[in-house]
């Protein structure tokens, strides 16, 4: 089976940050380089000593959404709820999570970027100028009004998301929503901001996801990468194939030339399915609830309880 050597992915960082450089502000690229970077060491510190070590916190910050996409893993009733995230809890997430090394945030939905939503977004990400957050969005809002103050903040960046051309992305996100979509990356790269795509492989859309000319129209619009996964469903008939993908994968880790947007999934090798990335980042929950990767049960509840001693429940389990 192939396998993604250090040097390619090397190559990667270097063209992901020649387009930062091109593209954002320089405050923003450098951040962004640093945080990413960490990441990734502390990612691959994981993998080689089997000591666990979180390098990323995934935080949901309210299961309300404008849209209703196919597949989505939040029940229909709870995306017309507006609550969002109890600032309290968050906060403590954010401080504690930085006390062990964790200094990266994604912060997820629901839709993240809102009216609701972004008195409490702007204040955490200005109040917490030693991190970096992520956040994920449908780019509806961005299409609208742009990033608004958060322009002229430097420790954020953007992961848009995007399933293909128009036909297969408003198939599954809606309609009008592709439009929509492209124009919140075109505002983001006159913004100046760092931002990427995050693209869900299914069985109607993965030969466009995954195709040299949806990547040249990414990269037209300024993309620094596409981050590709798979879509995953109760339904065996729906989910897409494990063993598909991984060929995908391999299939451009070997044609890399044709695609001049990186495209990146954790670390590319035989054991990409099994273990590498399921386990590496936290997922903290509206209510506080501790999670990771795809073990379902809850280790603690940072009302409750210090992050630390979770974490510490965490490294006993032996899943881990």
């Amino acid at each position: 089976m192939a396998t993604h050597s250090h040097h390619t992915n090397l190559r990667d960082f270097v063209r992901m940050g020649v387009t930062i450089v091109k593209t954002a502000d320089i405050r923003d690229a450098v951040l962004n380089a640093f945080y990413f970077t960490h990441h990734h060491l502390r990612s691959t510190r994981f993998i080689k000593s089997q000591v666990w070590y979180p390098s990323v916190n995934i935080i949901e910050m309210t299961y309300g959404c404008n849209r209703n996409c196919l597949g989505c893993y939040i029940p229909l009733e709870q995306r017309h709820d507006k609550k969002v995230i109890d600032s309290t809890i968050l906060e403590r997430t954010i401080t504690e999570s930085k006390n062990i090394g964790i200094p990266l945030f994604v912060l997820v939905g629901g839709e993240v970027m809102s009216e609701q939503m972004m008195p409490l977004l702007e204040a955490t990400v200005r109040s917490n100028k030693d991190c970096m957050f992520v956040v994920c969005t449908n780019g509806d809002y961005i299409a609208k009004q742009g990033v608004g103050t958060l322009a002229n903040v430097h420790n954020i960046s953007f992961s848009v998301s995007i399933d293909g051309f128009q036909e297969e992305h408003d198939f599954i996100r809606g309609h009008g929503s592709f439009e929509n979509t492209s124009m919140a990356l075109d505002r983001l790269r006159d913004s100046h901001k760092a931002f990427f795509v995050s693209s869900t492989m299914r069985n109607n859309n993965d030969a466009t996801v995954l195709s040299p000319e949806f990547n040249h129209f990414l990269k037209s619009k300024g993309v620094v990468y596409q981050g590709v996964q798979r879509f995953r469903s109760p339904n065996p008939e729906e989910e897409y194939p494990s063993e598909k993908f991984l060929n995908y994968l391999c299939h451009i880790a070997n044609h890399r030339c044709s695609y001049p947007v990186p495209i990146i999934h954790g670390h590319i090798s035989e054991d990409l399915l099994s273990q590498d990335t399921q386990f590496s980042y936290i997922i903290t929950s509206m209510n506080g609830d501790i999670r990771i990767g795809k073990v379902k049960e809850e280790y603690g509840n940072m009302a409750e309880e210090s992050l630390p001693n979770i974490i510490e429940k965490i490294r006993n389990d032996h899943r881990i």
